[in-house]
């Protein structure tokens, strides 16, 4: 293919070392010069990173890199290295792809240049050009597909528990549903008496208690189910697979035993089934709030199924 690097680019590469390297040294000049002329180029960079004689060095570096044929793997490293550098320093594709276009303008200078050592052909050059710039921005497109990624992913999470929050929670059933799933309990639950908490021991210890039950619940829970907090003291189990009430009370008052075991307090619950109770995330939680309000009404403690008016206790004296 005519832009691809072949066994003749090789051969050039490798019979014009001298040519090469005084076409690294007129790139390395012209970039700095952009740099210099234009620092806002590299403006989201640290100021320790933004000096003309940083970006100098920082080109030398990849001098024996560039010399060498771009087909060996310390040079494919380097290229992708280039990639991610770049995204994480918030340069933008189009300042690397301007910079190493420069690369020509060094070609074209030391072709008039009679003095100037031979140089490998044009085409070659491009093909080198083209080789490392599709390596390089391949691994920015990764980069910035990870960071969104990450992103997307933070903004799913409740940052004090490390629970899923309700954007991500919703997400997730709203998967589960939409794939071929089985019947499922949404068990909504909060804390009784979690005010006091904060009234007498001040928020940072609120925080500590909300913590350890989302740890607690963690440990409780099964591979496939979900965990979420919605705000509060609220937090919501997502059980696919668990809709009889021997096994529901089984896992609401096993999880109360050990809650009121290790920090000394209970919690009320209500219950929605899918796809009995709703068949979105919105009508589950609707049908589940209102049987955990039937539950506190009751005299908490305790734990309601919507649609029906019986109620269970969360933890036996």
């Amino acid at each position: 293919m005519l832009w691809q690097w072949g066994i003749e680019d090789e051969k050039a590469w490798n019979l014009h070392v001298e040519g090469i390297n005084a076409l690294f040294s007129e790139w390395v000049r012209l970039a700095t010069k952009a740099v210099e002329d234009d620092a806002s180029l590299f403006g989201d960079l640290s100021l320790e990173f933004q000096t003309a004689d940083w970006f100098h060095s920082h080109l030398e570096a990849y001098r024996l890199t560039f010399c060498a044929s771009p087909e060996t793997p310390a040079s494919r490293d380097s290229a992708r290295r280039v990639g991610f550098a770049h995204i994480y320093a918030h340069v933008p594709p189009s300042v690397y792809v301007g910079l190493y276009n420069l690369m020509f303008s060094g070609y074209h200078a030391l072709e008039a240049d009679p003095q100037a050592p031979d140089l490998p052909p044009l085409l070659t050059v491009r093909r080198r050009w083209l080789s490392d710039m599709q390596t390089a921005l391949d691994t920015y497109a990764s980069a910035l597909s990870g960071l969104v990624s990450s992103w997307s992913s933070l903004a799913s999470i409740d940052p004090l528990t490390g629970t899923l929050n309700r954007r991500g929670l919703w997400q997730h059933i709203t998967s589960d549903i939409a794939s071929p799933s089985s019947p499922a309990a949404f068990i909504v639950w909060d804390l009784d008496h979690f005010k006091t908490i904060n009234d007498r021991h001040g928020h940072p210890e609120g925080d500590r208690v909300l913590q350890q039950l989302a740890a607690l619940e963690r440990r409780q829970s099964r591979v496939n189910d979900a965990l979420g907090r919605l705000g509060g003291d609220e937090f919501v189990w997502w059980a696919p697979g668990l809709l009889d009430r021997v096994a529901l009370c089984e896992r609401i008052q096993g999880f109360a035993r050990v809650l009121y075991r290790q920090e000394g307090m209970t919690f009320s619950a209500g219950v929605a089934r899918y796809p009995l109770d709703g068949t979105t995330a919105d009508h589950l939680y609707a049908a589940a709030d209102a049987a955990l309000y039937r539950a506190k009404h009751a005299g908490r403690r305790r734990w309601c199924m919507a649609g029906t008016e019986a109620v269970y206790p969360t933890l036996r004296s």
